[in-house]
Parts: structure tokens; C-alpha cells; sequence
């Protein structure tokens, strides 16, 4: 509760806890529900640890290839995202002739739908590789939001930034006429 801003989350805590344990009705079916509850915790406890190994292992074998330091200097491209990438295009950029090739596969380039005298109308391709414009969306995801990471990492730098925004889009609402708009 500390960490959603409630107010009074001690006492909030306290009563509940006190509550709970002045409560002496049982149900029948209350043990068998505890034991699978707490049996089901344990699988997904251990396909977390499961998951979180085989992102170390991704990672090393990404870290292995030729082009994951240039990968990663991408913005909003990491370790999974350039080994998703490695994967959906083999690994081989000389296959792609230009950068135009590698969007029309990805389905980020527009596809021309002419008729007759009709030129240059374009749409969305129907024909792309799924996998791939994922990893494009994904990417441009991560880079426009700032990262979880970063905020772990600089707690009081985070709420120092969202305070400023919050302070300037209070100060531009309460007079029209000022300069800042709060970044808009």
C-alpha cells in the first residue's frame, strides 16, 4: 500500500490484520482449497525461475553473435528483442538489399494498390511477417516509454521528472497566457 501512495496504509494494515485474526469461522472445503492454492504458487513460482533461466541463457547466446552490440545500441531494442530479431531474419542482414526490403517484410512499408491511371495509392500490406513487426512495434514501444529499469534505478530522478511535468502542467493550466505548456 506504501508503494500506491494510501493514506494511513499502517493503520489500513493493522486493522486488517486484526480483523483477520479475530475471525474463527471455517468452511469445509477451506484446507483442500489452501493446499492447492499453495501447490499452484509453487508451479508458478518455479516456471518464473524457469523463465528467468532461459532469459539468461537467450542473452548469452545473443551476446555471442556478431551484431548484438549494434543490435542493442538500437533505441528500444535489449537483449530479447534483438535475439527475437536475429531469429526472424536469420541472423544474415545481407539478404535484405536495402533497409526498403527489410520494412516491406516487417509490413512497415506501405504497398502500392494502382489501377489503371491511378498512381501512388498506397495501404497496408496484407502479406508481412508477423514475427517481425512485432519486434519493430515492440522496439518503438520501449523506446518512446521510459524503461522500468530506469525507474529502479533512479527512484528520486523518476518522481523529481513526473513532479516537474506535473508542477509545469499545473502552472501553464492556471494561466493561459504563459509560455510552457508543459511540454505540448
Amino acid at each position: 500500500m506504501r508503494t500506491r501512495k494510501v493514506r494511513n496504509h499502517d493503520t489500513i494494515a493493522a486493522s486488517a490484520v486484526a480483523a483477520a485474526h479475530q475471525q474463527h469461522v471455517s468452511l469445509p472445503g477451506e484446507a483442500l482449497t489452501a493446499t492447492v492454492i499453495a501447490e499452484l504458487a509453487r508451479e508458478v513460482m518455479a516456471l518464473n525461475d524457469q523463465i528467468k533461466k532461459t532469459d539468461r541463457l537467450i542473452e548469452s547466446r545473443f551476446d555471442q553473435h556478431g551484431l548484438a552490440e549494434v543490435i542493442t545500441s538500437l533505441p528500444g531494442f535489449g537483449h530479447l528483442l534483438g535475439a527475437e530479431f536475429l531469429a526472424v531474419t536469420g541472423g544474415d542482414m545481407s539478404s535484405f538489399a536495402t533497409p526498403d526490403r527489410l520494412a516491406a517484410l516487417a509490413g512497415s512499408a506501405p504497398a502500392p494498390w494502382d489501377s489503371g491511371r491511378i498512381r501512388g495509392n498506397l495501404h497496408r500490406p496484407r502479406r508481412y511477417h508477423r514475427g517481425l513487426n512485432r519486434v519493430f512495434y515492440m522496439s518503438a514501444n520501449f523506446a518512446e516509454n521510459p524503461s522500468i529499469g530506469s525507474r529502479r534505478s533512479n527512484p528520486r530522478g523518476w518522481a523529481r521528472g513526473v513532479q516537474g511535468r506535473a508542477k509545469s502542467r499545473q502552472a501553464s493550466s492556471a494561466d493561459p497566457d504563459s509560455a510552457d505548456h508543459g511540454g505540448c
